[in-house]
């Protein structure tokens, strides 16, 4: 499986605070939505998964866990500082649309709601992740390769007040522009969803 290292621990922080305001579906993120996406994140990186940008992780979880509602109610989506204006318009109707629409994710998720919250749930979401990752590959050999990095920065990272990991990460987004692989691993996730049949393999969803 294709993977790309980043050891630089300021890159990697970079990469994951701009990357919470890359979720779509509970948006504009806020404190509240930090911790589980980071928390999924780690358990990804614990199990030895590369991981693909973390508003990613966040939206997967959210939609599988059913914790979605506050994205369905119409919230304003002000647009994201530097990011091109279509798009996360684009990944919310290819990838967004493939997750919603899918039997196969749908059941994933009705499985996973069984556990208590907790990490027998964040284990569930990381193993449908390495599934989704999967297909996405056969579907779209070209899929940029997904990150890896050391999980204890993102542990680090949890000690930190959420507020203030959405500050700098806003802030690096108006300064700095978006890390230079967001923005391409987004593209490669529309271009993977948009080949894909079916989410997960079945038997996935049995296992």
């Amino acid at each position: 499986m294709r993977t790309k290292e980043i050891r630089d621990p300021d890159e990697v922080r970079t990469f994951l605070t701009q990357g919470l305001w890359l979720q779509r579906v509970v948006a504009p993120p806020t404190a509240a939505t930090v911790q589980p996406a980071l928390t999924w994140a780690l358990e990804v990186l614990a199990r030895g998964q590369p991981l693909p940008p973390v508003g990613f992780v966040a939206d997967l979880g959210h939609v599988a866990l059913g914790l979605d509602w506050e994205g369905k109610a119409g919230r304003p989506r002000a647009p994201v500082p530097n990011v091109p204006a279509d798009l996360l318009p684009t990944y919310e109707d290819h990838v967004l649309g493939k997750l919603y629409a899918d039997w196969t994710f749908a059941r994933a998720g009705e499985a996973l709601r069984r556990y208590k919250e907790g990490r027998a749930r964040a284990r569930g979401l990381a193993f449908v992740l390495e599934q989704f990752h999967g297909r996405a590959l056969r579907s779209d050999p070209a899929l940029l390769p997904w990150v890896e990095f050391s999980p204890a920065i993102v542990q680090s990272l949890l000690e930190y007040p959420p507020d203030e990991l959405l500050r700098q990460g806003y802030e690096s987004l108006q300064k700095e522009g978006p890390h230079a692989d967001l923005l391409d691993l987004y593209r490669s996730l529309i271009a993977a969803a948009r080949r894909m049949a079916e989410v997960l393999d079945p038997a996935d969803v049995d296992e």
